[in-house]
């Protein structure tokens, strides 16, 4: 990977995985206690996401768009899921670089964050919309249910996650989300906003609802401002079986839905969130994609299969063709339960336009 150099690059995971790791954990201990009695655990059980999250940036020097982050996410069945987008707290895990006003170097005040609901027909509805540190409009009271502080803290010890140490100023609630697609945009606003946002979509304990894919719009900075879409696999069982995933990174076959600034040529890594003996955090390649018709290399021993997607991988999940011969990246891995980040970059570093990160259940697939 010459995009960046092997510290850079491993530093750059660090707030990935150190959340993640945490919510693996974490959201294991809670599923199996909530579910059934440890006594009575199955040895082998279904595998399934409980955590999908983005790490982006939104520049207000560029394009309008460079202001917006999309991230889509689909739910089979209704259930309840904590949504939440954390700035200004990035900073507390060694991010310097989370999104502020870039001339005052503060929190942006007008920064907002949407929920849109996308129905079987019509267009995409407005659920709900918060403006960071002036309250928020709440358009559909039965799908949300906000809790005080307190409460919110709980809820995130709970889930393994992260504390948001400016949750005033930050984003969290509960949102009851029924079958089928659903969008969250962050808004940069305000003057000259710049930086680094990270959402997340956490499956709530006892929810027999399930994530099915995660799809992330924004431009691909350069350095470590690049794309990664972070996902946790656990089981309610001791042992779980293992999860078949395929992941996609976008650019040039957006051209075609009048996409102007893509990504010409992005490239794929796949990582894999472990322990280390002496307890701190690593990771390891999992794979690694150019072009999407190649097969994907750097297979990890951890996993037992990876192989490139196809036409007809695309079809069966309802996602958009990439175009023949294109340059976009994408690759199909079987996983453990564990923590994975999918980071998408341009490959030769000098890039800095639009792309999607996309990540899809298989073994859920639409029929």
């Amino acid at each position: 990977m010459n995009a960046m150099k092997t510290a850079e690059f491993r530093s750059l995971l660090r707030l990935v995985f150190a959340g993640l790791i945490f919510i693996s954990a974490a959201s294991r201990m809670f599923s199996q206690a909530l579910v059934q009695p440890p006594d009575v655990q199955p040895e082998i059980a279904e595998s399934e996401l409980v955590n999908l999250s983005f790490r982006g940036c939104i520049d207000g020097r560029g394009h309008p768009d460079e202001q917006l982050v999309h991230v889509g996410f689909r739910v089979k069945g209704d259930g309840d899921y904590l949504l939440r987008t954390t700035g200004a707290s990035l900073q507390y895990l060694g991010v310097t670089d989370y999104l502020k006003n870039r001339s005052e170097s503060s929190v942006l005040a007008s920064a907002t964050f949407e929920i849109y609901d996308f129905p079987s027909s019509g267009s995409a509805q407005l659920v709900w919309r918060q403006i960071y540190t002036s309250g928020w409009d709440m358009k559909d009271e039965k799908s949300l249910v906000l809790f005080d502080k307190p409460k919110m803290e709980s809820i995130y010890s709970k889930l393994g996650l992260f504390p948001q140490e400016k949750i005033d100023q930050e984003c969290g609630m509960v949102f009851h989300a029924s079958d089928g697609s659903h969008t969250m945009v962050i808004h940069g606003g305000g003057a000259i906003p710049e930086g680094v946002i990270l959402a997340e979509v956490n499956l709530m304990p006892g929810s027999s609802s399930k994530l099915l894919n995660e799809s992330a719009r924004c431009f691909i900075k350069l350095g470590d401002r690049c794309a990664i879409a972070g996902f946790v696999i656990a089981t309610k069982g001791k042992k779980g079986k293992p999860l078949t995933i395929m992941v996609r990174g976008a650019g040039p076959s957006m051209l075609k839905f009048g996409v102007p600034k893509v990504v010409q040529d992005p490239i794929l890594t796949l990582h894999h969130g472990i322990r280390n003996p002496d307890g701190t955090s690593g990771d390891e390649v999992v794979g690694i994609n150019d072009n999407w018709q190649d097969a994907p290399t750097n297979k990890s021993a951890s996993v037992s299969m990876l192989r490139s997607a196809t036409a007809e991988d695309f079809r069966r999940l309802g996602a958009f063709a990439l175009d023949n011969g294109s340059k976009d990246a994408a690759l199909v891995a079987t996983l453990e339960p564990g923590t994975y980040s999918a980071v998408i970059q341009s490959k030769d570093g000098t890039e800095d336009k639009e792309g999607i990160v996309e990540l899809y259940v298989m073994s859920d697939e639409p029929k």
